[in-house]
């Protein structure tokens, strides 16, 4: 229907600048006013006549293209209702994506993950032990969930992926004692709180900036998980409570560290 009504218009305009142009021609004087009228309209005509064509043939749509393009926007306002904000691949990520996200953390920073030995490296060591540092001293709280060295979790752990986990917990927690611990005082190193798991394998990472969360679920059988994906979302969603939720249970029954 639509393209019956285009090619009923083109042909009206065609009419129309025709008429337009064998007045002009034969039955107007070329010195009078109404002669450059006519060219004033039969100009506006042929822009039309091009306007409609540019549209009708370069910017018509399959319907195929229409629908998907329709069920594209639907989703993504699916995502935006749940507070999704974005779906990435991890370690595609540069490191100004990561130090970012915890750059916007002013008050809270909460963290779950198996050692967390990424963030003790560069280009994150200096970025995260200021970051750390600069919550604290404002007041804020810094809640972070690793693996125990000794546990059974961690010792299955390193069975399956053929890494030393033991090792990792252990140069994550010597980071915290030598980068960070020493330049708190003893009131504030009541807001940082380093905990163990024994129990629970932590099935996936999560970090919390007090306003957006980041989940990426670890492999259960996979070797290496640096393919793994990585949602955000945010704190207020129904995803963000039922993480936090989880991540509270986790922490209120880890075992408390101290260097």
């Amino acid at each position: 229907m639509k393209i019956r009504n285009a090619l009923i218009f083109i042909i009206v305009l065609i009419i129309i600048i025709f008429s337009v142009v064998t007045v002009t021609l034969f039955f107007t004087a070329k010195e009078s006013i109404y002669f450059i009228l006519n060219i004033g309209i039969l100009a506006s005509l042929i822009a039309s006549i091009i306007y409609g064509l540019f549209n009708f043939l370069l910017l018509k749509q399959p319907i195929a293209e229409r629908d998907e393009l329709k069920s594209l926007i639907t989703e993504f306002r699916k995502r935006e209702l749940n507070g999704i904000k974005n779906i990435c691949h991890k370690f595609e990520q540069n490191p100004e994506y990561w130090n970012g996200f915890l750059a916007s953390a002013t008050q809270k920073l909460d963290m779950l993950g198996h050692a967390f030995t990424t963030w003790t490296h560069e280009p994150h060591k200096e970025f995260f032990a200021k970051k750390i540092i600069q919550i604290i001293k404002n007041e804020g709280t810094v809640r972070i969930v690793i693996l125990s060295p000794d546990s059974d979790n961690t010792k299955k752990l390193t069975k399956r992926v053929g890494k030393p986990y033991k090792d990792r917990v252990n140069e994550t927690l010597q980071f915290f004692s030598t980068n960070i611990i020493p330049k708190l005082g003893e009131k504030q190193l009541n807001r940082l709180l380093i905990k163990l798991e024994n129990e629970s394998d932590i099935p996936f990472m999560y970090i919390n900036n007090g306003s957006n969360i980041i989940v990426s679920p670890y492999y259960s059988k996979a070797i290496d998980s640096k393919d793994n994906l990585v949602i955000q979302f945010s704190l207020e969603s129904k995803f963000g409570g039922s993480y936090s939720s989880d991540f509270d249970q986790v922490f209120s029954q880890a075992i408390e560290w101290r260097a």
